[in-house]
């Protein structure tokens, strides 16, 4: 019988499957920006993921990217 799901787990199975932006997360997830962002910071503290800045001329991307190490679990 599967285990039901938890939200951080749907969100780290969104960054596995390559999903780096917030928005595309929140979709997918069905999430509020307010417990996606929740997540996110708990994610981020506890060394699960982290956030990635591009920058270019005219732009600022900010990408979400899981760790290296719980990628190769």
């Amino acid at each position: 019988k599967p285990q039901p799901e938890t939200d951080d787990m749907r969100v780290l199975g969104e960054l596995n499957r390559g999903v780096k932006s917030f928005n595309a997360i929140k979709r997918n997830t069905k999430l509020s920006s307010e417990k996606l962002d929740s997540i996110l910071s708990s994610l981020e503290s506890r060394g699960l993921m982290r956030v990635q800045e591009k920058k270019g001329p005219l732009f600022e991307h900010l990408f979400l990217e899981i760790s290296g190490f719980f990628r190769k679990i």
